[in-house]
């Protein structure tokens, strides 16, 4: 992550709480699935490409469907450090 890079993390707790209300499994997962994803500024096609993984996974992940042991770990190679913490803490 270079200086610059906006923190995600206010976002992800945002987001996860308004996944919780819809009642996701795993809000937080999905939260911070879809940020690094949009970090990317990928669709979920080309970000599934990019990491090498089943776009089901891509999808699943975003639902809120995957704990956050099960999410892929190319995730966590896109994620920066605030975000890892995060999942680690509350995931």
């Amino acid at each position: 992550m270079n200086a610059t890079e906006r923190d995600l993390t206010p976002l992800c707790q945002r987001l996860a709480m308004r996944y919780a209300a819809e009642g996701r499994a795993h809000p937080l997962v999905a939260a911070v699935a879809v940020a690094v994803r949009g970090r990317a500024g990928l669709g979920p096609d080309a970000f599934a490409a990019e990491l090498g993984v089943a776009l089901s996974m891509v999808e699943a992940a975003e639902r809120g469907e995957l704990p956050a042991e099960h999410l892929p770990s190319p995730y966590l190679d896109h994620a920066d450090q605030r975000l890892i913490a995060l999942l680690a803490e509350r995931g």
